[in-house]
């Protein structure tokens, strides 16, 4: 046994993928791409929302077309957050369910 504390022997991280097999590498890629769709998704709705505040901006020329082109806007950066929330209360779904999984085994 190793001492209280102790943390081990480190391992390269090249090492690591040597122990992979085809479902983790599908794993890593789905997580990767999830990651860049993450990421992208703060510049995307700053995008949506200044073209919701250049519409905003001139809607006293155009009344009728603003207020359908700001609704659209609008639903388009609903979307997103809708999307995201469900994936967040899947994740503490698992969490809940781990937790009890963890008590019954003690």
């Amino acid at each position: 046994m190793s001492k209280r504390g102790s943390r081990g022997k480190k391992v390269p991280l090249l090492k690591l993928f040597s122990y992979a097999d085809f479902y983790d590498y599908v794993l890593m890629a789905v997580g990767s791409v999830g990651a860049c769709i993450h990421g992208a998704s703060v510049p995307v709705f700053f995008i949506f929302f200044g073209k919701i505040i250049n519409v905003i901006g001139l809607a006293y020329l155009f009344p009728k077309e603003a207020s359908h082109q700001v609704a659209e806007e609008l639903v388009y950066n609903g979307v997103t957050p809708i999307s995201d929330r469900a994936t967040d209360e899947q994740k503490n779904a698992h969490k809940e369910l781990k937790k009890k999984n963890y008590k019954s085994l003690l």
